[in-house]
């Protein structure tokens, strides 16, 4: 179960490049998926993709997934917490080059 999970995790990062940076734990809730996302280029926010997007993301990974999924924000990796990782995906992530 975990592969496939990790998988569809992957697919679903590598088609929003928007998203710098995913991690997702398994816990007895279902999957936690945390986020970092790219900032704007005029502005650097990213709050205006975080709440255009949130709702439609946890939709689209509760459906491919088959298990509820929690989605939440983070700037830097935040493993606290317990859970199995299940993706940890961060090649767009400028700052571990």
């Amino acid at each position: 179960m975990y592969a496939m999970e990790s998988a569809v995790l992957s697919a679903w990062y590598c088609s929003r490049p928007e998203i710098r940076r995913l991690l997702a734990l398994r816990d007895a809730d279902g999957l936690r998926v945390l986020l970092q996302l790219e900032p704007a280029p005029d502005s650097g926010e990213f709050h205006p993709v975080w709440l255009a997007n949130c709702r439609d993301w946890t939709d689209e990974l509760c459906w491919h997934t088959g298990t509820q999924v929690r989605l939440e924000r983070f700037n830097e990796i935040d493993r606290a917490g317990s859970g199995v990782v299940i993706a940890d995906l961060a090649w767009r992530d400028p700052t571990l080059n």
